[in-house]
């Protein structure tokens, strides 16, 4: 049945969807199917927790798409890097996540336009950063703590064990917390997520959620699976995610976007 419909945009997750640890940008062939995808006419937009910076073209494998929603949300932008929308924390949600980083003892970082700043416990979450990006994408020690002063950042990040978990997903507080890895976790605006980016997103340009399909690994695309006319998971996401998805994919290793494309975009 959903083979049937005819598709007009397809959305993908970067990280454990086109990008992983061993792989720290989408294979040759998978960024070639992207572009052939937008050469078609087919609307081709990234969703990721990443800053628009760290989706530049040459850590995407040369591969440009239509439209970026990046920060989980927080920020739209259009393929040329024209910004369409963006939601910077306020300096009370930012205080609080820093007072809660200090207080618990928990790494935090925080997510700027031109990079990420690590106010916390730097030396503790830079060995997991690397692993993950390698040098590709940029990570500053901000233990300084002054890069807030010229622009508030969009969301943050960090180590949260099980036992500080609870403080952050304090309903007071009006924060989104989701999971990246284990014990890590992006921590945004609640009401901003990729889901409400997306949307935004596909309003501005006039498509429906049933034209789309979306792609992903991660606790952050639940929402995107859930509502797009065909959600699909990678075959490397936890069976939480899973369970929300019309569809599974290979795993990001063996190219899953891959055969999304070939066999729904045909």
């Amino acid at each position: 049945m959903i083979r049937e419909r005819k598709y007009r945009a397809l959305l993908v997750d970067v990280d454990g969807t086109l990008t992983c640890a061993q792989r720290k940008q989408p294979s040759a062939r998978v960024a070639r199917a992207l572009e052939e995808l937008r050469r078609r006419g087919v609307t081709v937009m990234l969703a990721t927790g990443r800053t628009l910076k760290a989706c530049r073209s040459e850590v995407m494998g040369g591969f440009v798409p239509d439209y970026y929603v990046c920060i989980n949300g927080a920020l739209v932008a259009a393929g040329d890097g024209r910004v369409l929308f963006h939601h910077p924390m306020n300096r009370e949600q930012f205080d609080t996540i820093l007072t809660l980083a200090d207080r618990e003892g928990c790494a935090m970082g925080f997510a700027f336009p031109e990079s990420y700043y690590m106010y916390v416990g730097d030396e503790v979450y830079r060995p997991f950063y690397q692993e993950v990006n390698g040098d590709m994408v940029t990570l500053r020690n901000g233990t300084d703590r002054t890069r807030h002063l010229e622009g508030l950042p969009y969301a943050a990040f960090g180590i949260l064990p099980p036992d500080k978990l609870a403080v952050f997903k304090d309903p007071a507080l009006g924060l989104h917390v989701t999971a990246f890895d284990e014990d890590v976790y992006d921590i945004c605006q609640e009401g901003h997520t990729k889901a409400s980016g997306a949307a935004a997103l596909l309003e501005r340009i006039g498509l429906g959620w049933e034209e789309l399909v979306a792609v992903g690994d991660g606790e952050n695309d639940v929402e995107l699976l859930s509502a797009a006319g065909l959600g699909v998971a990678m075959g490397n996401a936890s069976d939480y995610v899973k369970s929300h998805a019309d569809a599974v994919a290979a795993t990001v290793q063996k190219d899953g976007v891959l055969g999304v494309i070939e066999e729904f975009f045909d």
